[in-house]
């Protein structure tokens, strides 16, 4: 049984270099995190679409105050549906995050580890707008992203993160698919990086050198290109996902390239 007075800890950098921390009561039913508003004030966020929201930031580690004798996960929510324009998401009976829109997510928050119920809810009254419910087992200490994916129907993937250091030159990068199709991709050598990753499917962790590259996805349903990613800056020792995802609307293929929590959260 969870306390009333454990605390909810959101990390959110601001374009201008400040790191700042928010901390709201757990027995308080608020947002914590509004899509729009955030959108707003961090501009580094809309400069570089395809990146976490320190990809203009110098890269510093953070460790945040955390709840006393309480373990603690580490959980970030990204929308990769577009059934509905907006998704609120609740943590039993606490909304976590509010109006979060196609292709956009949080920064990661804490929540004391255990079994919690995910409801997934259109943006409006969770009674009449819940589209998934699920329990998912936050364990201590770990790093996860919780994705809504589903071009008919809403779906909910819970993706760890394992806590993997690569040693420089090298970084580590993944394939994550949330779209309907198969992926191949291959680098600007044709080299292939990742074969045949399916709906709701993670590769494991592959090495990457530093500095800029160009990948390919692949439809290997029809072994034709879907998207090309040009020019994408590789930071050597940093943790890297590639989520894949789907517009239901415009049935196009959307790559979402962001930096994973396992690469600069730290346990104090």
């Amino acid at each position: 049984m969870l306390s009333k007075n454990v605390n909810f800890l959101l990390y959110v950098s601001q374009h201008s270099l400040t790191h700042r921390f928010l901390i709201y009561n757990f027995k308080k039913s608020i947002s914590i995190y509004n899509t729009d508003s955030y959108n707003k004030v961090t501009t580094a966020y809309r400069r570089c679409p395809m990146f976490d929201f320190l990809c203009y930031n110098k890269l510093d580690s953070y460790a945040p105050s955390q709840p006393k004798d309480v373990p603690i996960s580490f959980i970030r929510i990204l929308n990769g549906s577009e059934i509905f324009k907006r998704f609120d998401v609740y943590a039993g009976d606490r909304i976590v995050t509010r109006g979060i829109s196609f292709k956009k997510f949080t920064p990661y928050f804490i929540l004391p580890s255990g079994k919690y119920k995910i409801d997934i809810c259109q943006s409006g009254k969770k009674a009449s707008n819940l589209q998934v419910s699920s329990m998912l087992n936050f364990m201590p200490d770990m790093i996860y992203t919780v994705a809504i994916a589903g071009t008919s129907l809403v779906e909910m993937v819970n993706i760890n993160d394992p806590i993997l250091k690569p040693e420089p030159p090298y970084a580590n990068i993944r394939l994550v698919n949330l779209s309907s199709s198969i992926f191949n991709m291959t680098d600007s050598k044709n080299n292939t990086l990742f074969h045949e990753i399916g709906y709701k499917e993670a590769s494991d962790y592959i090495s990457i050198s530093e500095g800029k590259h160009i990948l390919k996805g692949i439809d290997s349903k029809i072994d034709k290109v879907s998207f090309v990613m040009n020019q994408i800056e590789i930071k050597p020792q940093w943790n890297y996902t590639i989520y894949v995802l789907e517009s239901s609307i415009k049935q196009i293929i959307h790559p979402l390239l962001l930096i994973d929590g396992t690469t600069y959260i730290k346990k104090v």
